[in-house]
């Protein structure tokens, strides 16, 4: 605001469609007058030695954590190749056990009708 009042955008905006006065001091605005100025702060020119070494231990701490995700995400993901690799090889088992179950179901299949008509002679041969 003009007069050094200082406001929430969101609010002071609410407050300027129904009176164009200062909320504080109640001074009133000029038609052509924003009162809406933006303010930036930062504590690194404040003079505050105390903060900028507060700001510059977090940011390295906030490093050592990246790079410490960094390693785990790497590692995860040497660990995802080779569970695609056992995935494959327990794909490729599956595939000869599966094979080779039909083949023994086939004979099983051949032995049994075999079973049936050594059985079946026998009975016929046993009747005479």
């Amino acid at each position: 605001m003009p007069c050094g009042h200082t406001f929430h955008d969101d609010c002071l905006s609410r407050w300027l469609l129904t009176t164009r006065n200062c909320p504080s001091c109640r001074k009133p605005l000029k038609k052509s007058q924003n009162p809406i100025h933006r303010l930036f702060f930062s504590l690194e020119h404040s003079g505050c030695s105390s903060a900028g070494a507060s700001q510059k231990s977090q940011d390295s701490a906030l490093l050592e954590k990246n790079r410490k995700l960094q390693v785990q995400v790497t590692s995860l993901q040497a660990a995802i190749e080779k569970f695609k690799v056992e995935c494959q090889d327990a794909d490729s088992e599956k595939a000869a056990l599966s094979y080779a179950l039909s083949n023994k179901s086939s004979e099983i299949e051949v032995s049994i009708n075999m079973g049936f008509q050594i059985f079946s002679n026998n009975k016929s041969y046993s009747s005479l």
